[in-house]
């Protein structure tokens, strides 16, 4: 009898490869022949799901997998070592020649496949009952397994970019914008909330451009929210310019829909923008921003901006700041321009350096986030209705409509709350402190 082989994944990066590794993970357990464990150090193979987006992403990907090649099971042979996602998408076949301890690169559009069963044959789906599963990936007969356990959940509706921003080296990485199918959607929703997910969190790489079988985000959105009327549904990452009135209609509509827009706006100033090859300015954002907050008054706007971009004027940098002002965002976080080689950016001149990049940084973070603190803190003394999502070494945690995981202010309640993880509650926020809020239950 032959022993199982220990799987152990570790993951880097955004939302997108948490859903890629947590697929893999249920693909392994569902294998008998494995046996998926949390430890590298005992592991017989180690997958590393990799980030590769800008060069901080690349320097700690290259650290985590030369600190796995260090174990001694590895240094043996006794442990094979895999490399998935970005890194691989990006530079795997220069990094198979410089190291060769590793066995395989995985790109993207590989991953599932390394862990997937064996294709049924045909004479097997001839004698099956009832239909085939619909896949989690667009083409995909395997059925859409995860292994969250937690109160939410990212239900992942594309992949892949098509847009040409000068900044990014997504599209390079992932390929051009495709969406999963509808039916594909549905059935892992149907999935995840089965298995106990109370909010479910869409994520793409440009979640407005979403399309399938001539439905687009609004039409999937109603369906969702109407299929599961006590689940709470986040959009995450839509660019400005596919935010619609319908979008915001159905929005509007569906108490369960969060009133909540992640808009990456990346900048104010027109010229910047043109730069990075993207649409708009202030004007137009500022005018976006006014007409989600006129038709949900309670809506949350977050956004991420870009720093120290190549021939970024200090005149244009106040425009910046001055937008962050005139836009109040709910949230959100500044980011200092990374020169990524292959982007059209790379190119241009002139390029700042990097103390002027993280002063620039560091002085619109800060006003970006005292408005958000002030935000939080004109919360005191009200009634919010929060979703029980865990516990810390002080209580319970929460969060409410406004704040999407892992990103946003967290509540805090006493222990005692007569519900169960995923459960909704009606609080008093007592206090902000930083970022934490402070509740009462009620």
């Amino acid at each position: 009898m032959h022993a199982l082989e220990r799987t152990c994944f570790l993951t880097l990066g955004c939302s997108k490869n948490e859903v890629d590794s947590d697929k893999m993970r249920a693909l392994a357990e569902a294998d008998p022949a494995r046996l998926v464990v949390d430890d590298p150090a005992c592991a017989d193979l180690i997958v590393i799901n990799t980030c590769a987006f800008i060069t901080a992403a690349i320097e700690e990907a290259l650290s985590l997998i030369f600190d796995v090649l260090e174990l001694p099971r590895v240094k043996s042979g006794q442990t094979k070592v895999v490399v998935a996602g970005c890194l691989a998408s990006r530079y795997g076949d220069e990094l198979a020649k410089s190291l060769p301890e590793v066995k395989f690169f995985l790109p993207c559009d590989e991953e599932l496949v390394f862990f997937a069963p064996p294709a049924p044959t045909a004479e097997a789906v001839s004698q099956a009952s009832g239909s085939v599963e619909v896949g989690s990936e667009p083409g995909s007969a395997r059925p859409a397994l995860r292994t969250t356990g937690q109160a939410w959940a990212y239900l992942k509706i594309a992949d892949g970019c098509s847009r040409s921003c000068s900044f990014c080296s997504i599209p390079a990485i992932k390929g051009p914008f495709r969406s999963a199918s509808q039916d594909a959607i549905l059935a892992e929703a149907d999935q995840l909330v089965t298995s106990g997910a109370a909010e479910l969190d869409l994520i793409a790489q440009d979640s407005g451009l979403w399309h399938s079988a001539g439905h687009d985000l609004a039409d999937l959105l109603e369906l969702l929210a109407e299929r599961f009327p006590d689940t709470w549904l986040r959009v995450l990452y839509l660019y400005p310019e596919t935010v619609s009135d319908k979008l915001l209609a159905v929005f509007d509509a569906h108490a369960n829909i969060c009133d909540y827009f992640d808009l990456p706006f990346q900048h104010g100033d027109p010229a910047v923008l043109q730069a990075m090859k993207r649409p708009g300015g202030a004007s137009e954002y500022l005018r976006l921003i006014a007409k989600i907050r006129d038709r949900l008054p309670d809506a949350a706007i977050r956004t991420t901006l870009i720093s120290g971009f190549p021939g970024e004027s200090a005149a244009q940098h106040r425009n910046l700041l001055h937008f962050i002002e005139q836009a109040s965002f709910d949230s959100g976080g500044v980011f200092a321009y990374s020169r990524e080689l292959g982007t059209a950016a790379f190119d241009l001149h002139p390029q700042h350096g990097e103390s002027l990049k993280l002063a620039r940084q560091q002085e619109a973070n800060d006003l970006l986030q005292s408005i958000a603190a002030d935000k939080l803190q004109a919360l005191v003394g009200r009634r919010v209705e929060v979703l029980l999502e865990g516990r810390d070494e002080d209580g319970l945690t929460a969060r409410s409509r406004q704040m999407a995981p892992e990103v946003d202010a967290l509540i805090h309640l006493p222990e005692g709350a007569d519900a169960k993880l995923g459960g909704v509650l009606q609080v008093r926020i007592e206090e902000a402190a930083g970022f934490d809020l402070f509740a009462s239950l009620l």
